[in-house]
């Protein structure tokens, strides 16, 4: 699965390389970049909430603000769009769920021309592909009961400390690909430079496997899997650079 998985990567990474490179020069008719601040909600079924402790979750979002992206025009309605992004939801005391998504997406344009401000709205659809993981805090990897538990014992200690409980949490995440669907609109301020407002739904999901192992590695005390949803709504605002 990951072989497969890191092979998707691959061919995504490939196409942006080829469709910036001069092999494609000859059929692509305008070329952008640009960065977008945006917004963003969690809006799928996560299967559980709350506290990981006790198998659930309750993120809260954490802003990472760019949002880089390339666009390649085949003709003046219509092209390929690129980009990176990077998520991130703090799930209660226990840690952070961040994931970078590549995206590759058809864009249908209408340029308007004939007004006082130049403007194309488009519409466009794609695949992505997610790579999640998780970053824990302390006191969770190490298997407390809980933050106050811990900090209540390392206020007590001094260096240099021992956190070992016995036992050691692991969550691990597997990349995954998704579809991404939207809606934006690029406003021209000069000939080169757009104002660029997008409005974005990402589908997507990652395997979970959730393990607490004792502290010497023989124990498997506990084993599930599951699926997380990263489905996600984004509101973006943003520039692009027409060359």
């Amino acid at each position: 699965m990951r072989q497969k998985n890191r092979m998707g990567l691959a061919i995504v990474l490939a196409s942006v390389f080829f469709f910036a490179s001069p092999a494609s020069a000859d059929f692509i008719e305008q070329f952008a970049i640009g960065v977008r601040t945006k917004g963003w909600e969690l809006t799928g079924d996560k299967n559980f909430h709350g506290s990981i402790t006790s198998d659930t979750v309750s993120e809260k979002q954490e802003l990472y603000p760019t949002n880089f992206n390339m666009l390649f025009l085949f003709c003046p309605y219509g092209g390929l769009s690129a980009e990176w992004d990077r998520y991130t939801a703090v799930m209660e005391q226990d840690g952070k769920q961040l994931w970078d998504t590549f995206t590759l997406a058809l864009n249908a344009r209408l340029p308007v021309d004939n007004l006082p401000v130049r403007f194309a709205p488009y519409a466009l659809v794609g695949v992505t592909y997610n790579v999640p993981q998780f970053d824990e805090n302390n006191w969770w990897r190490f298997g407390w009961n809980s933050k106050k538990d811990f900090d209540d014992f390392m206020s007590r200690q001094s260096p240099p400390y021992n956190m070992d409980t016995g036992r050691i949490r692991n969550f691990t995440t597997e990349p995954s690909f998704g579809f991404t669907y939207g809606v934006g609109v690029d406003v021209f301020l000069t000939k080169h430079l757009a104002l660029n407002l997008d409005l974005r739904w990402n589908v997507a999901s990652t395997d979970v496997h959730y393990t607490i192992v004792s502290d010497d590695g023989q124990d498997l005390l506990l084993d599930r899997k599951f699926s997380y949803d990263l489905d996600t709504m984004t509101y973006g605002l943003g520039f692009r650079w027409y060359f």
